[in-house]
This record gives structure tokens, C-alpha cells and sequence, in this order.
């Protein structure tokens, strides 16, 4: 009896001695059997956590309710039942409420947001005022905090998870232990200096791979593939554990700044094995280095939010301004107003456009900012002619700045440090003022 056993089928062929084949019931003995190929576990391992991590946050945001139950019912009885109804249309709420949070004869969900453009604007507001808020406030802004925690990948502190060397020295102590092709073990100079380029904005991605291996010395592949991944370049696998055998993984080149990179990073963790833990180690460098990025001067994430919020609305009021003096009308409605499938314009971008002064949400999935900005340089900035705005409007995308959006993947790399700081801000500067 022989056997050919595949992924996908197993033949097999009853011989004689001279491997004639033998015949039962007239038939020749060989043949085949065909079967799907045997999957990981790693696409119901990802739905599981994900349904785990809503329940957490489902159990979370009702034990919060509980909390602010009593005093929200004493200002608004119906406060939490518009909240759940809010994604239905007017005539299938059972209030039968046209806004969402606020009803009041004096405030309303146009004041609201007039006053408070974004969450952020309410959570800096709340951390800062010295006046009495509805408490209808104080929970939405916690909710959010609630909501959107954080994760829990570092220890200690906000102070002490902004520092570089702590979380930098694991990488590298790791990468000796495992004995890659890597001999260099950076002075505290040399770490001032990488940090100095990986928290600069300044730079492109290019621009901060070059500085790196000067600054370090990198000549090998190893070397170069590991700082080349703190920029959030794209590398090679092999390159990084200097084995061809990865060039056969299903991922055989990843980049922290792939906005998949969180879908196929289970595969890439099966394939690794242990090896893992230096591509874990790594991205904690590169989650660094865009927290301090987004953090910026600034104390609290917030702050560093609402900063986002202005130069959007900056950079918006520029282009918007380019496009119709130098490129006309047409131009301007094809980019801002036009809702087309695979069209990835400033619509598709921000998942809505504007019509008779009202916002309203497009049909389908929203495009990713490296897509856009790809549409954006074809469909306007190779049209402009050179001009000062022309240049800013380059060196912003070169360096993924141009109309920073609120809600990005790089939310996911913030620690829940950040948000448990404003929570205890909120609670300390409100806890005389409102019911305890």
C-alpha cells in the first residue's frame, strides 16, 4: 500500500511486489480523496476576543449607567433611552424626540456640539472649568473614557511610560538573547539620538531610516531591517532573523504602519513562534514613538486632540481654497461633494458628505488615509502649479500629517494611562461640585 498525503488530497495505490496494480471487484485499487486544507484557529481565535472585548465594554458601560442613574433621572428620565435609540429615525423612537441627547427648552444637541465640537473639547472642558456642569456631561465624558480605555501593554505611570530607554532596552535585550545578527548595544547617547528621530514629525519615513543606521552604525541585515521597522518601513521578515526559510511565511514583509497589520499579526505570531516576541517588542517601540507623537507638548490627550481637530479644519480651509482658485469649481465639486464607489476622495475619506447645509453618512466603508492621500496627490496636487501651498500640501503627506483625523488606527497604540490621567483630572476637579 502506498500513500500520497498532501494538504489538500491523499492518493494511494495497492500494488504486487513488483508493483503491479492489484484489482478488487474489477477495479484497479488507486485513486484519490480530496478535502478542504486544514485552517488555523487564528480567524475564530480573532472573532472570540472580539466579541470578549465587547461584552467587557457592554458590562463596563452599564455598571456606569448604574452609577449615574439617580442623579442623571432627577435632570432627564430618558437620557440613557435616547442614547440607545439614537440610530434610529425619528418615527421609531419611542420617545418620539427629534435630538439624540439634549431636549431641553434652553440646550439642545445643536448647542451641545456647537459648544463642544468633539468629545475632547468636553473632556478638557471638564478637567478645567470652575463652574457647576450638568451632570449629563460629566457621564458622557466618562462614558468615552470608559469606553474607549485604552490598552494595558505598559506598567507604571504616565510619566514613566513616556519614557524611551525603559521600553527601547527590552527590544534591544531581547534581540542579544536571541542571538540575531546584531552587535550593536546603544551608549545613552546613542539612545537620545534615536528617540530624537523617532518622536520627530519632521521627518519622513525615509528621511528618519537614513538617520538611524547613521546614527547607529547599522551594516547588517539585521540591524537595518529592525530600525528600518521602528520607522514603520516595510521589511522583510528574513532581513530582521537573517533566514531565507521566512521569505515562505504567509507574511513574509509586514509594516507597523499597515493599517492590516492588527489582522495578520496572529498568522505572523503562529509562524514566529517565539521569535515573536522581538516583532512584539519592536512595535512597542514604534507605539512609543506615535504616542509621543500624538501626545506632543501637550499633558493630556485631549489637548493633543483638539490640536488635531484645528489643523484639520486648517489644512481643509487651504485646500479647499487651492483647489477652487487654481483648479475651478468642477475640480472642488469632484473632490468634496462627489459620491462614487472606489472614488477616494475627501467624501470617502471622512465617511460623509454635505448637502443643503446637512451632513449626511455615504453608503460603504470608508477609505484609508494612505488611499487618499494617493488620490489626493493624482486628483489635485500633480493639477497645482508650484506655490508655496503646493509645498506644505506635499511635505504634510510625505509625512502622513495632512487632515489628521480624530478617530485613526493609531488610537489603539494609547495606553490606558492617558485616559485614566483625565478621568482622575475630571473627578478631582469636579468632586465638590457634583454628587458623590
Amino acid at each position: 500500500l502506498g500513500l500520497d498525503i498532501g494538504t489538500e488530497s491523499v492518493g494511494y495505490a495497492v500494488t504486487d511486489e513488483n508493483y503491479n496494480i492489484l484489482k478488487f471487484n474489477g477495479k484497479n485499487m488507486w485513486g484519490s480523496r480530496l478535502f478542504d486544507e486544514a485552517q488555523t484557529a487564528a480567524e475564530r481565535r480573532t472573532f472570540r476576543s472580539g466579541r470578549r472585548r465587547l461584552q467587557r465594554r457592554a458590562w463596563r458601560i452599564q455598571l456606569l449607567q448604574e452609577l449615574f442613574s439617580e442623579e442623571i433621572s432627577k435632570v432627564d428620565q430618558s437620557f440613557f433611552v435616547k442614547m440607545k435609540e439614537s440610530p434610529l429615525i425619528l418615527t421609531d423612537k419611542t420617545n418620539g424626540q427629534k435630538y439624540t441627547l439634549f431636549n431641553d427648552d434652553d440646550y439642545s444637541d445643536i448647542d451641545y456640539y456647537s459648544e463642544f465640537p468633539t468629545i475632547y473639547h468636553l473632556r478638557r472642558y471638564l478637567m478645567k472649568t470652575q463652574d457647576t456642569p450638568d451632570i449629563r456631561l460629566v457621564y458622557l465624558a466618562i462614558h468615552h473614557i470608559m469606553k474607549h480605555r485604552g490598552h494595558a501593554l505598559f506598567t507604571g505611570s504616565l510619566e514613566k511610560i513616556k519614557n524611551f530607554n525603559e521600553v527601547f532596552r527590552q527590544l534591544i535585550d531581547e534581540i542579544i538573547a536571541e542571538e540575531l545578527e546584531f552587535s550593536i548595544y546603544p551608549d545613552q547617547e546613542m539612545n537620545d539620538k534615536i528617540e530624537s528621530i523617532l518622536k520627530n514629525e519632521k521627518l519622513t519615513k525615509l528621511q528618519k531610516k537614513m538617520q538611524l543606521r547613521k546614527v547607529t552604525g547599522a551594516k547588517t541585515r539585521s540591524e537595518k531591517a529592525v530600525f528600518d521597522l521602528l520607522c514603520g518601513a516595510t521589511v522583510k521578515v528574513s532581513d530582521i532573523f537573517n533566514n531565507e526559510e521566512f521569505d515562505n511565511i504567509e507574511y513574509s514583509k509586514i509594516s507597523f504602519s499597515d493599517f492590516k497589520y492588527d489582522e495578520y499579526q496572529v498568522s505572523l505570531e503562529s509562524d514566529l513562534n517565539e521569535l515573536f516576541n522581538i516583532i512584539r517588542l519592536a512595535k512597542a517601540v514604534y507605539d512609543w514613538s506615535v504616542f509621543v507623537k500624538l501626545l506632543g507638548e501637550y499633558d493630556s490627550i485631549s489637548e493633543a486632540k483638539i490640536a488635531i481637530y484645528e489643523k484639520h479644519r486648517q489644512d481643509l480651509t487651504k485646500l479647499k481654497k487651492t483647489v477652487k482658485c487654481e483648479l475651478g469649481i468642477e475640480a472642488y465639486k469632484d473632490f468634496f461633494e462627489k459620491t462614487e464607489d472606489k472614488y477616494n476622495n475627501y467624501v470617502a475619506y471622512i465617511g460623509m458628505t454635505k448637502k443643503n447645509g446637512k451632513k449626511n453618512p455615504i453608503n460603504g466603508v470608508k477609505c484609508t488615509k494612505e488611499d487618499f492621500y494617493k488620490c489626493l496627490e493624482k486628483a489635485i496636487v500633480e493639477k497645482l502649479p508650484e506655490s508655496e501651498d503646493k509645498r506644505y500640501i506635499k511635505e504634510e503627506i510625505d509625512k502622513g500629517d495632512f487632515l489628521p483625523m480624530q478617530t485613526s488606527k493609531d488610537n489603539g497604540i494609547l495606553p490606558n494611562q492617558v485616559h485614566l490621567y483625565e478621568l482622575n483630572a475630571i473627578i478631582e476637579n469636579l468632586e465638590d461640585r457634583i454628587p458623590v
